[in-house]
């Protein structure tokens, strides 16, 4: 858990380039399933490398899995923070419209409203942590979809490179 104005800074920056990286492969993980030709019980399809895309498919499909699972501890650090954030502000109030501007993270006016750092570190947080669910939202939706579309037959082999 950051201390200091900088591990906070420092913190954030690292957390919103992680979820840039998720977000860009579970990108690639989409780009790799929505165009999967059909291909019936027996493994028969129209296009005749149907096997092989399916087999990039399952590729990435196990390269974003991990990812996926090991970045997810940011939720609940984020949450971990905010929560501390909120209590260090004691009795202070946090304004609905703050709260509001601090929903959509691409409106940075709430900077505007205040000059209390402990409520400008508690908005940080809460922006991160919304962030990351809807990252963690799409991700899971996309790894389900990803999950749904298999190889009707054993594992998919890649293609053999021609001799």
């Amino acid at each position: 858990m950051p201390r200091t104005e900088t591990d906070v800074h420092n913190w954030m920056m690292r957390c919103h380039a992680d979820m840039r990286y998720v977000e860009e492969k579970i990108r690639e993980l989409y780009e790799a399933t929505w165009w999967l030709p059909s291909v019936d019980a027996q493994g028969r399809s129209e296009c005749p490398f149907a096997e092989q895309v399916h087999c990039q498919k399952e590729e990435k499909l196990a390269e974003v899995e991990p990812i996926v699972a090991n970045h997810r501890t940011w939720v609940e650090s984020l949450t971990e923070y905010a929560e501390s954030r909120l209590e260090a502000l004691g009795d202070t109030e946090v304004p609905n419209e703050l709260m509001r501007y601090a929903m959509e993270p691409m409106d940075p006016q709430w900077w505007r409203y205040t000059d209390d750092w402990r409520l400008i570190f508690y908005l940080e947080a809460v922006c991160a942590r919304e962030r990351a669910q809807k990252v963690f939202a799409k991700a899971d939706a996309q790894l389900k979809e990803s999950r749904s579309k298999k190889w009707p037959l054993a594992k998919p082999r890649p293609s053999r490179p021609s001799q």
